[in-house]
């Protein structure tokens, strides 16, 4: 329960800090173009990835649009393994890399 208010609260902290809305900045399912990562060198391991990829986009200035899909979350038992602790990393890096030129 508290990954999904972390989650949440990241992702209102990227809309904020980018003026773009992002309802789940950490869903695993993203589609863009070969082209746009071009340039995009990720070095962040583990769920910050999510937020470095769309830092990365958001500072060449391409657009994230969110589209709505059902599924059903799982729990930590079903496999669920991302977690508060992951929130607050995600913030950090926000907030460190917002104002770092790539």
């Amino acid at each position: 329960m508290l990954a999904k208010w972390g989650n949440k609260l990241v992702s209102k902290l990227f809309s904020v800090l980018y003026g773009q809305r992002v309802d789940d900045i950490n869903t695993c399912y993203k589609l863009f173009r070969k082209k746009d990562l071009s340039g995009i060198r990720l070095k962040e391991q583990g769920f910050i990835i999510e937020e470095e990829l769309a830092v990365a986009f958001a500072k060449k200035g391409i657009k994230i649009a969110n589209v709505p899909i059902r599924y059903k979350g799982r729990t930590f038992e079903e496999g669920k393994k991302i977690n508060f602790i992951d929130g607050i990393k995600g913030a950090l890096y926000l907030l460190v890399n917002t104002f770092r030129h790539s």
